[in-house]
């Protein structure tokens, strides 16, 4: 009696399992949970239809019904569930109502004892034939009200699942609502033959079980086809990673559903932070990757190609990578259809094109930046074909040949040349484009629209379009006012070339007059000179004894006078002769010049207490026999100014001072007042009287102009009884 039952038990304990391990191994089906749990409550129910068949009494069998109702209960519930996973349909308010209502039922169940559930003491004790003349005796007792209500839901339920089966084959899955279908007619032909043996219409046992069999083979068959296109799915992207696994191309696959649940995503997922168990273990859909202000437009798009029957189709868009960047994606998707042409899965590669888009955000900056340059540029630029036609200018252009932009794009470039140029611009285009060197500037005329003639500087350059042709591109630069302006320039300089030279001339011939007067003056002074001088020296020799004691006096005054004005002319010329005698510069040693200095003014150091020191003096550029006289005249005074002194000091040094080396002079003589100093340099200027300290007044003159030739300068530093510093 209970073979058929446990055969049919046997198997949905074992197709249950088997699903349950699916769902184990891709937890992104969760129709493989669900129908595993129902296939465990029919083996439930088998269980108790076994416990049922074979008891012995009308106690016995009534406890085997109450558990079989239990498990009848479990059974309804299981598969409001799966249909709803295997529909891809929402749990509403219906599937969690009906939910509700068993779970109640069970408790009702198993705490009631009253006649609510089962009448006891109304038996009712069946006998059904079975096969080769034997019979079966089935012990039942009477349903009680809430047992009834509850056999009323479950015919409630069972349309409420045909009910989803219909509208899930309406939507256009018939793949996989057909067999559904078939199931649930099975199933409810079933129902309907047990409870016309119920109220003993007839008598046939066992058709529930041959029913829930027959349920089970075809759900997991419908289950396993898809498990089987899903295992094909995964051999064949498989095989594709091997191709893309070390490329930056990501391979998914999406099933049609809402957000895009991942079914497989290849590992180099990885590049964007996630790992592909992520994405398949169901909790972080596809669209949840897209960003935000993309989703809608991407998902509008999708249901747009799907709906226009396209195979196949392009997007970009951005997603979120697992730490919070922003990546571009080229997508591209295939569609999968069933055989019913319903859309099915997705199946496509994505690649990270952010470094190009960034690429292509910098060309179109550039190309912004380049155009707003050439606008804006101050020299004409445009484009000319390859048949002369402009085919680009910028409004400089446009200003340099007074005309607008539209006359010119698409004129003849030789519309706006000089008759004169033509030939040259012509011959020149020609031999660049036969690849002759050329140089790329040369000037030429215009002709501008108010007939005025402009000569320009043009630059151009030989290029090519993206398809090969060759363009001129060029500049023109208007150079009229440039050249008008050099040819005065030219002119201006010629002139002042001639004024110098005549000058020059007049400088010399002025130099030649003075040369001649300093000769001049130099022997005509001279010669009255010499002769007051001797007549006065031959006096106070010859005659000194018939001459008086005044006579002698003014003669002796006389004599002096006449000897001092000797050196002054003498200096006059040497402080004339400095500007007219060549600087030839050589690398001086300074101590050496020193030397040759003291060595000349040694007889004024005769009878007298000097101290003369002098340090290391660098070497310098300069012209020796000028710069001999600076320090003659410098130590010269030195030891004329430290007459006076017991001991007297002149030291001779250098020093640094600001990057420039300075040599100096110092005495311990008189020294002078500062306020004063202004004077020293000057001709004929003197700070102390002759018949202190003889002098012409021009030996710092002499100085100060030597200094100044070689580019330095020379100042002093003293104070009254000081001494002096040069």
């Amino acid at each position: 009696n209970s073979f058929p039952p446990m055969i049919m038990a046997g198997v949905s304990l074992y197709v249950g399992l088997y699903h349950l391990l699916i769902y184990a191994r891709r937890k992104s089906h969760p129709e493989d949970l669900t129908f595993g749990l129902l296939c465990l409550t029919t083996c439930l129910y088998e269980v108790m239809c076994t416990g049922l068949y074979n008891a012995a009494s009308t106690a016995e069998g009534g406890r085997w019904q109450r558990l079989q109702f239990i498990s009848l209960a479990l059974f309804v519930t299981a598969f409001l569930w799966f249909v709803s996973d295997y529909t891809k349909r929402k749990r509403g308010a219906v599937v969690y109502g009906f939910t509700v209502f068993y779970l109640a039922a069970i408790v009702v169940q198993i705490v009631d004892r009253s006649r609510l559930t089962w009448v006891f003491d109304l038996p009712a004790i069946k006998h059904f034939p079975l096969l080769f003349g034997s019979e079966v005796t089935y012990y039942e007792v009477t349903l009680g009200p809430f047992t009834t209500i509850q056999g009323l839901v479950g015919l409630a339920a069972t349309g409420y699942i045909i009910w989803c089966g219909v509208l899930y084959y309406r939507r256009g899955n018939r793949q996989e609502a057909v067999p559904l279908l078939v199931a649930l007619g099975v199933m409810t032909g079933a129902a309907l033959n047990d409870t016309a043996v119920s109220d003993g219409l007839y008598c046939s046992l066992y058709l529930i079980e041959y029913a829930y069999m027959a349920m089970i083979l075809l759900m997991a068959v419908s289950l396993s086809r898809a498990v089987i296109d899903a295992a094909v799915a995964r051999e064949a992207l498989r095989k594709a990673e091997l191709v893309i696994r070390y490329s930056p191309v990501v391979l998914f696959r999406w099933k049609a559903e809402t957000d895009w649940p991942v079914e497989y995503v290849s590992e180099n997922i990885r590049q964007f932070g996630y790992t592909p168990q992520q994405l398949l273990s169901g909790g972080l859909p596809y669209a949840s990757l897209v960003h935000p202000d993309d989703r809608g437009r991407v998902a509008a798009e999708v249901t747009g190609y799907v709906e226009a029957g396209m195979e196949s189709f392009t997007q970009e868009y951005r997603i979120l990578t697992n730490d919070g960047q922003v990546r571009w994606l080229d997508d591209r998707t295939t569609v999968l259809r069933g055989a019913d042409g319903a859309v099915t899965h997705f199946q496509g590669i994505v690649v990270d094109i952010t470094d190009q888009r960034r690429i292509e955000a910098a060309l179109l900056d550039s190309e912004e930046k380049y155009r707003t340059l050439v606008e804006n540029a101050l020299v004409g630029i445009f484009t000319v074909n390859n048949t002369y036609q402009f085919i680009y200018c910028n409004d400089e252009m446009c200003r340099i040949t007074a005309r607008p932009r539209e006359w010119i794009v698409n004129r003849d470039f030789r519309d706006i040349l000089a008759p004169e140029s033509i030939p040259v611009v012509t011959e020149r285009y020609l031999l660049r484009r036969q690849g002759v060197p050329l140089p790329s500037r040369y000037e030429i005329n215009i002709l501008r629209s108010d007939g005025e003639t402009r000569h320009v500087e043009m630059s151009v350059a030989l290029v090519k379009d993206a398809g090969g042709v060759p363009r001129t591109m060029g500049q023109l630069v208007d150079i009229t006012d440039r050249t008008r302006a050099e040819a005065e320039i030219r002119r201006l300089n010629a002139e002042l070339e001639q004024r110098v030279r005549d000058r020059t001339a007049e400088l010399e011939a002025a130099a030649k007059e003075l040369e001649a007067f300093s000769y001049s003056v130099s022997h005509d002074l001279r010669a009255p000179l010499r002769s007051m001088s001797g007549f006065a020296r031959i006096l106070l020799q010859d005659h000194a004894a018939e001459l008086t004691a005044d006579a002698s006096r003014f003669l002796t005054t006389i004599y002096d006078t006449a000897r001092q004005m000797g050196q002054l002319i003498d200096d006059l010329l040497t402080f004339s002769r400095l500007n007219r005698q060549p600087l030839v510069r050589q690398e001086c040693s300074m101590e050496g010049i020193v030397r040759q200095a003291l060595d000349a003014l040694g007889d004024e150091l005769a009878g007298r207490s000097v101290e003369v020191t002098m340090d290391a003096l660098p070497r310098c550029s300069g012209d020796s026999s000028l710069l001999r006289q600076v320090w003659v005249n410098l130590l010269s005074n030195a030891f004329k100014y430290t007459r006076r002194c017991d001991h007297a000091r002149v030291q001779i040094g250098c020093a640094v001072q600001s990057r420039e080396t300075v040599y100096f002079v110092r005495d311990n003589g008189v020294g002078f007042d500062m306020r004063y100093a202004d004077k020293l340099f000057g001709v004929f200027q003197r700070l102390h009287r002759d018949d202190e300290f003889e002098g012409t007044g021009i030996g710092l003159a002499i100085v100060k102009r030597i200094v100044t030739r070689h580019g330095g300068r020379v100042w002093a530093e003293s104070a009254p009884d000081a001494g002096a510093c040069f």
